[in-house]
Formats: structure tokens, C-alpha cells, sequence
């Protein structure tokens, strides 16, 4: 259990009403108790939790209080702190299969059934949960974290980087040629790579295509959501996402911290810029300028998109013989 001032001084933060106040475990509002802490993040809601984080500006005044300036960092902080991770071991789990000329460091963890090819290298503090792939030659840095079933076929990742469950890394390139007289399309063969800056967050199940002969980028401190493809050659900047089935094309330049919402795509050699965001949806078939917010198929600024969705809608209403703004 916590103290109230304990969690005070964990999040740095303000502390109105009883130092002393006990709580075990971090509970969602509508479901806490006198004896958990809840994290407000609306002036609006409510929770019986025996402590309360809030913002600088709200929050009940019967309630013991831990005032922050950002309540979604302080939940994490709080989820950390409730929850920490489990210790890892330093081990090769005896069903792992490691090449001999491969480099191991003797921190990192090899869990079961993993395979690392010839003259890869995995970094200090790494770990492979179970039935990871890393392919010949690829190179892991300093606590990475493979969750299960993640394949690293050819690349490098810098440290602190998670590759989520079942995510391939370095697969071939979605490239053919002319179909020639009978048809067929031939492969055009793919020999870049994948690079993963520090700090990047890739979820499950997603799929980052190796390079033509440049490399395929995701930048530092990225996240990727599940289920997002990267084609090959593409560059995702310092600090961007891509939400749950976000889709890239190839030869793509998503710039640093951009947006694409759920679903969004990006049409080949394409560029989204800096701090652009890219709605729920919308596919960009032209390049999205720094900063703007683009929404629609094809993507448009979004108050012109949304002006003609209204647009469309008054004209529907018109002719189905309904008033006007119902």
C-alpha cells in the first residue's frame, strides 16, 4: 500500500487533504473505492476513490488530491508503480536455437523456441519472449523487447525498441515489373533493409517491408499501432504514428510527428509532413504540407472536407423533401 504523500512525491505532485491516507491499487473511477486512487481526467467526472488525481483547475473539494499539470503521465506513472514488470533473467532458454556465430550478450534473455541467425547480435538487456526470429546478421541494441512470434528477417534496431507479437520486420517488398507476354509479372528483387530508431514502439502483427536498395526508416521514438503496414523504402520521422491499420505505400515520407488516424493511407512516393495529421480513413493520393489536417478520400484540408460532406448532406435533405438542418 501507498500513502497519499508517498504518491505525492512519486508524481511530483500537489497535495491537498490527508498525507496519511492509505490506498492499494490503481482502479478506474466509476469502480474505486475508498481504499484506491483514481485519475480524473475531466472536470466532469466523478469517483469515490479514497485519493483522487486531478488537473491544476478541478476536482471535488471533500476529496484528498493529487494535483498534476499532466494527468495522463501521471496514470502511467501510476500504472508503472502499481504494476511493475516482472524481472527478467538472463538466460538461453535450452529449446532456443543461436547460431555459433552469433553474439549474445550475456544479459539478455533468450526465451523458448527463439531462433538468432549467423553473425546477428543481440544487445544488453534484451529480451526475445518465446518463438522470436532474428535473422542472419541482424542487429539488436540495448534492451529491445520481442514479444512472441516476432520476426526480425533483416535489419537493425536501436535500443529501447519493442517489436509487438507476431510483427515481421525486413519481409520483401511489394515490387514486380511489366506483366511480359504471358502475363506474369516478375519479382524485382529487394535487397535494402529495415532501420528502427531508439525508443520505437511497433505493436502486433504489423508489417514493415525491407528496402529496394535504400533502406526502409522508422525514426526514433515512433509508434506504430497494430496491424500497420510499411512499404519498402518508406521514411517514418522522429516521434510519428500510425494508428490501428494505418497503410504506406512505397517509397512514403511520413515526417516527424505526424499523425495518420485509423485506417489511414498513404499512396506511393507521397510525403505527409511534419505535425500533419491525417484523419480516420483518409487517403492521400498528393502530399499533405506541414502541420495541416487532411481528412477524406481523396485527403483534403479538412474544413473544405468537411464543408462539402455538409454540403452533400444539405443536398440530399433537399431533394429527399426534408427542412433544412434536421
Amino acid at each position: 500500500m501507498f500513502t497519499a504523500a508517498q504518491l505525492a512525491e512519486h508524481l511530483d505532485a500537489a497535495l491537498e487533504g490527508d498525507p496519511d491516507r492509505r490506498v492499494a491499487s490503481l482502479v478506474e473511477p466509476a469502480s474505486a473505492g475508498p481504499d484506491h486512487v483514481a485519475v480524473l481526467f475531466r472536470s466532469r467526472d466523478r469517483s469515490d476513490a479514497g485519493v483522487l488525481v486531478v488537473g491544476l483547475d478541478h476536482g471535488p473539494r471533500d476529496a484528498v488530491l493529487l494535483r498534476v499539470a499532466e494527468p495522463r503521465r501521471a496514470f502511467a506513472a501510476l500504472l508503472a508503480l502499481f504494476h511493475p514488470a516482472p524481472r527478467i533473467e538472463p538466460e538461453v532458454h535450452p529449446s532456443a536455437v543461436v547460431h555459433a556465430d552469433a553474439s549474445v550478450d550475456p544479459s539478455a534473455c533468450i526465451g523458448p523456441l527463439c531462433v538468432v541467425g549467423a553473425g546477428a547480435r543481440v544487445g544488453a538487456a534484451c529480451v526475445l519472449v518465446a518463438q522470436c526470429f532474428v535473422g542472419d546478421g541482424v542487429v539488436i541494441g540495448a534492451r529491445c523487447r520481442l514479444e512472441a512470434g516476432a520476426r526480425i528477417l533483416c535489419g537493425v534496431l536501436g535500443e529501447g525498441v519493442r517489436v509487438g507479437a507476431g510483427t515481421v520486420l525486413g519481409s520483401k517488398g511489394f515490387g514486380f515489373g511489366d506483366p511480359d507476354e504471358a502475363g506474369v509479372r516478375a519479382a524485382v528483387p529487394q535487397v535494402g533493409s529495415v532501420v528502427v530508431g531508439d525508443g520505437a514502439d511497433i505493436g502486433a502483427l504489423c508489417a514493415v517491408d525491407r528496402g529496394t536498395l535504400s533502406d526502409t526508416v522508422i525514426g526514433a521514438h515512433a509508434r506504430l499501432d497494430n496491424l500497420v503496414q510499411v512499404g519498402h523504402n518508406s521514411r517514418i520521422g522522429v516521434g510519428a504514428v500510425l494508428a490501428g491499420q494505418a497503410g504506406l505505400a512505397g517509397s512514403v515520407e511520413v515526417g516527424d510527428g505526424a499523425i495518420l488516424a485509423g485506417q489511414a493511407g498513404v499512396a506511393d512516393h507521397r510525403r505527409i509532413g511534419a505535425g500533419a495529421v491525417l484523419l480516420a480513413r483518409a487517403a492521400a493520393f498528393r502530399d499533405v504540407p506541414d502541420g495541416a489536417v487532411y481528412g477524406g478520400t481523396p485527403a483534403r484540408p479538412r474544413r473544405r472536407w468537411l464543408a462539402e460532406r455538409a454540403a452533400l448532406g444539405r443536398l440530399a435533405r433537399s431533394e429527399e423533401g426534408e427542412p433544412d438542418g434536421l
